[in-house]
C-alpha cells in the first residue's frame, strides 16, 4: 500500500471576503456570531440550547435510513443513537451526489467534518460528524462525471429531477470504462470491484452515495443523512409558509449583499423573491408568484393560494429549499454547532445570518474546509533541482516560467547594461534640449519613451530565446504544473479519489491526522508510489 507523507503547509489562495473573515476583520464581526476556532465552538453549543430540535424524531430517520444500506458501521449507528442525548451535537458538511465521489474536495470536507468532531470531543464538546447529501439538487451535468487521471468519465442520463432518485441501470458503460482504466493495476482492482458493487443498477444516485461514503468512512461514526426525507420536510413547515407568503428570506439576504458590495467584497448568491422549488417525480422548478396565486417556473403547474398552502401542510416534501433556504433547513433539523464548507460556500453563508434570525434559526459557525494536494515524490525531486517550491505556484505560470529560465541562465543583461547607458544619455539630450527650447525637451522625452519601450520589447524576445535553449527545465516545470493544475484548476477541485488512492485506509490513516479545519493551511502530500 502506497505512502502519504506531509511535506509542507502553504497559505492557501483566498478571496478577500474570506480572508477578512478568517482574520477577524472588525468590518464583518456582525455577520457572523462565532468565531472559527475551539472558543467559538464551545460558545456555540451553549448558544444551540436555545434552539432545540426533535431529535427523536432525527435518530428515527437516520436509523430508518442507515438501515438501507449494507455498509453502516456499528460506529455510525452508535453515533445515532448518541444523537438521543441533548448535550450532544452535530458539526456538518454536504455536497452534491457526485459520481464516484467527483473531486478529491469532496473528500477533503468529509475529512474536515470527521477531525472537527474529533477536536470538539477532545475540547470537551460532543459532537457527531455528519455529511449531508444534496439529493435533491437537479444539476446533472455537474455531478455525472469524474476525472480519473487524465480519463473523464461521463454518465448519460435522460432522467431528470433530484439526481438523488435517479437510478443508475444506464451507468453500466461507465463502469465497464472504471474496469478497463485499471486492469493493469493490481493494487487498484479490490477498490473498482468495490465501486462497481456500490453503483449496482439496482440503487439509486442517493443509496449509492451513501453506500460509497460508509465505505470509505464509516469506521470514523461519520453519519449520512439524506434530507429528502417527508417526515423532516414536516419540521420545515414553516419556513416554507413564511417564503411563499411573506417573501421572508429576500429583504435580509438583498440587505447584507448590499452592504458587501459596498464594501467592494464579492457576493456569491442573489435571492429570489420565492427560493424554493416544486419537487415531484422527475420534476424540481422554481416556485413563483403569479399575481395573488403560484406557479412554476415553467408555467406548467399553477395553484390558488389556498392549494399551495395547503399542499405545505399536508406534502411538504414536495417542496425543496434553494442555496439560499437550505441552510436553514439543516439547522432546523440538526442541533447542528458548525457547517464546514469551502470558501464559496462560506461566501454565501456570510450573506445568511440575519436571514436566519428573521426565521428564528440558528445560525452555526462556519468552518473552512481543509485543502490539500497531493504530489508524487519524483515531481518534488524535479522541483528542488529547479530551484523552486510549491510555494511558487502561487505566482502567474508565465512569470514563474521566467523566474526558472533565469535561474538557469538568462541573457537579457546583453540588453539591460546598455539600456542603462542609453537611458542615461538619452536624459542628458533630454535635459540638454529642455534648456535649450520646452518643446524640444517634450519631444526628447516622448522619444526616449519610445526607445525604451523597444528595448523592453528586444528584452522580451531575448527571454524568449532564452526559454527555447531551457527547453527541458520548462518541459519539467509544465508537467509538474499539469499535477497541480489539471486542466488549469486545482487538482483538488478536478481529480478524483481514485486517482491516488490504493486503500481506504490511506485516508483515514494517512491522510486524516494531518488536517485540522481550524488550521487554515493547505496540505502538500508526498505520495511515494
Amino acid at each position: 500500500m502506497g505512502q502519504f507523507n506531509l511535506h509542507t503547509s502553504l497559505s492557501p489562495n483566498l478571496s478577500n471576503l474570506i480572508s477578512k473573515y478568517l482574520d477577524g476583520d472588525s468590518e464583518l464581526r456582525d455577520l457572523y456570531k462565532y468565531t472559527p476556532d475551539v472558543d467559538g465552538l464551545k460558545m456555540a453549543a451553549k448558544g444551540r440550547a436555545d434552539y432545540p430540535v426533535d431529535r427523536e424524531l432525527l435518530v428515527k430517520v437516520l436509523k430508518e435510513q442507515s438501515q438501507q444500506s449494507e455498509y453502516t458501521t456499528q460506529e455510525s449507528l452508535a453515533h445515532i443513537d448518541r444523537l438521543s442525548d441533548p448535550d450532544v451535537f452535530t458539526v456538518t458538511t454536504g455536497h452534491q451526489c457526485c459520481l464516484f465521489g467527483g473531486p478529491m474536495y469532496f473528500i477533503y470536507k468529509i475529512i474536515s467534518v470527521i477531525r472537527l468532531a474529533q477536536i470538539a470531543e477532545e475540547n470537551g464538546v460532543k459532537a457527531v460528524p455528519i455529511f449531508w447529501m444534496a439529493t435533491e439538487d437537479h444539476d446533472f451535468e455537474e455531478i455525472n462525471h469524474c476525472w480519473v487521471g487524465s480519463q473523464k468519465l461521463s454518465w448519460e442520463s435522460a432522467q431528470t429531477g433530484a439526481v438523488g432518485r435517479f437510478d443508475l441501470k444506464e451507468l453500466e458503460p461507465v463502469l465497464g470504462e472504471l474496469q478497463t482504466l485499471f486492469k493493469y493495476q493490481d493494487e487498484k482492482i479490490e477498490l473498482v470491484n468495490k465501486i462497481k458493487q456500490i453503483y449496482s443498477s439496482q440503487k439509486t444516485l442517493a443509496q449509492a452515495t451513501r453506500d460509497l461514503c460508509s465505505f470509505l468512512f464509516g469506521k470514523t461514526g461519520l453519519v449520512i443523512l439524506n434530507a429528502d426525507a417527508p417526515a423532516l420536510k414536516m419540521q420545515f413547515r414553516d419556513s416554507i409558509r413564511a417564503e411563499l407568503v411573506e417573501c421572508i428570506s429576500l429583504g435580509p439576504v438583498t440587505k447584507t449583499s448590499e452592504r458587501l458590495r459596498e464594501m467592494n467584497l464579492t457576493t456569491q448568491v442573489n435571492p429570489r423573491s420565492i427560493n424554493l422549488f416544486w419537487l415531484d417525480g422527475g420534476v424540481r422548478t422554481r416556485i413563483e408568484r403569479a399575481g395573488s396565486d403560484f406557479k412554476t417556473a415553467d408555467n406548467t403547474l399553477s395553484w390558488s393560494a389556498g392549494e399551495l398552502l395547503e399542499l405545505v401542510d399536508t406534502s411538504p416534501e414536495r417542496f425543496s429549499p434553494n442555496v439560499i433556504l437550505r441552510p436553514v433547513y439543516q439547522e432546523q433539523v440538526l442541533p447542528n454547532l458548525a457547517y464546514v464548507g469551502g470558501p464559496g460556500e462560506l461566501s454565501y453563508a456570510l450573506q445568511l445570518r440575519s436571514m436566519f434570525e428573521t426565521h428564528g434559526t440558528f445560525f452555526p459557525m462556519l468552518v473552512l474546509r481543509d485543502m490539500a494536494l497531493i504530489m508524487s515524490r519524483s515531481s518534488v525531486e524535479k522541483l528542488e533541482k529547479l530551484g523552486i517550491t510549491v510555494e511558487d505556484f502561487k505566482m502567474d505560470y508565465h512569470q514563474l516560467e521566467a523566474e526558472i529560465t533565469r535561474k538557469h541562465g538568462s541573457h537579457e543583461s546583453l540588453v539591460d547594461d546598455p539600456e542603462k547607458r542609453i537611458e542615461e544619455l538619452l536624459d542628458k539630450i533630454q535635459d540638454d534640449l529642455k534648456g535649450f527650447d520646452e518643446t524640444l525637451g517634450q519631444s526628447a522625452e516622448t522619444e526616449k519613451k519610445r526607445i525604451i519601450k523597444r528595448l523592453e520589447v528586444l528584452k522580451k524576445k531575448v527571454l524568449k530565446a532564452d526559454k527555447r535553449h531551457h527547453q527541458e527545465e520548462l518541459n519539467t516545470l509544465r508537467n509538474i504544473a499539469d499535477e497541480i493544475f489539471p486542466g488549469g484548476v486545482p487538482q483538488e477541485r478536478m481529480m478524483n479519489w481514485l486517482t491516488f488512492i490504493d486503500s481506504v485506509d490511506q485516508f483515514t490513516d494517512h491522510l486524516s491526522p494531518h488536517f485540522n479545519p481550524f488550521d487554515q493551511k493547505m496540505k502538500v502530500f508526498i505520495s511515494d508510489k
